[in-house]
């Protein structure tokens, strides 16, 4: 199966043409979770790899032995703040975030070279500020707290949920995210105006990952119809009902899992990102410059053509 065979390649195609403007929907962020930091470089091949939520899962679970666990990460992470301190969860944090031991991927370099209107991230680390860009017209003023917005302006980079090595607090408990509309309400209606003026891709979110069902879920809330549709994107391989309910929550997914069947489990997201970030890359309008040239071209072509009874 190719790119444009993908049952999803129409919800693809209208991410193409607003991420470069050739519609009149125009406009595309993007919101990178901690699935993206997968792509960093390593200092060492032995070193620690950026977390998933699954990795402080079995991590706090293991310093709360003996005790009874909840199923909900977030109030997994309520319940350890409460045993054993706010302090304890901000250095679990630091010590499974590695942050300077890792350098941003080429993956990073290529998505932040696309004219995104803002990126939002989720994620503590800070691999997508620390990304050099080759493209002289692509740079980020970089949002770490409240204060920043006032004095930035789009394209930027918005740390929703704070930022190493010093930016807090980090949000993590479902306190965090029952008080986050109050506490960082101009987060909140940043997020908001950059989410009714473009699509949103999702990269590095799975469909059970708790900040991805809380952003949608707010988005839903606080938007309704208003909000224009949610791109989920990934090898997700969908059942045709995990599929349901998320088109019921106004988000469409990009399911690139039929072009990856053939690799390994490990190289499945990093292909699947590469399958979508190339896709993207491909739709770039041609210069007009060369479209200049190619149509006269033509033009002159047919002009001989034209000419050729009168001159035999």
């Amino acid at each position: 199966m190719t790119l444009d065979e993908l049952p999803d390649f129409p919800a693809l195609r209208q991410v193409q043409q607003a991420l470069w403007g050739t519609k009149e929907l125009r406009g595309a962020a993007v919101m990178v979770g901690a699935g993206f930091s997968k792509f960093a470089q390593l200092a060492s091949q032995d070193g620690r790899s950026p977390p998933l939520w699954r990795d402080f899962e079995i991590e706090m679970g293991k310093r709360l032995h003996g005790e009874k666990l909840p199923n909900d990460p977030l109030k997994l992470a309520e319940q350890y703040c409460a045993a054993l301190g706010r302090h304890a969860l901000g250095a679990l944090i630091r010590e499974l975030v590695c942050d300077h031991q890792w350098t941003p991927g080429t993956m990073h370099t290529r998505l932040l070279e696309l004219p995104w209107a803002d990126v939002l991230t989720t994620n503590w680390d800070s691999l997508l500020e620390r990304t050099e860009l080759q493209e002289p017209d692509r740079s980020y003023e970089v949002v770490h707290v409240i204060s920043d917005i006032a004095r930035t302006r789009a394209p930027r980079i918005v740390k929703l949920h704070g930022s190493l090595p010093s930016h807090e607090p980090f949000i993590f408990t479902a306190e965090d995210f029952r008080t986050y509309p109050k506490q960082f309400a101009p987060f909140v209606n940043l997020a908001q105006q950059v989410l009714l003026e473009n699509e949103l891709c999702l990269v590095g979110f799975s469909g059970d990952d708790p900040n991805f069902i809380q952003w949608s879920g707010w988005v839903r809330d606080q938007l309704g119809a208003s909000a224009r549709k949610i791109r989920l994107i990934g090898a997700l391989n969908l059942s045709p009902s995990q599929r349901q309910v998320l088109e019921r929550h106004n988000i469409s997914p990009i399911d690139l899992a039929p072009l990856v069947r053939d690799c390994d489990n490990s190289e499945k997201h990093r292909r699947a990102m590469e399958i979508f970030i190339d896709g993207l890359w491909a739709a770039k309008p041609k210069p007009i410059h060369v479209w200049s040239r190619h149509n006269s071209d033509h033009t002159e072509v047919s002009f001989l053509l034209m000419l050729r009874p009168t001159l035999s």
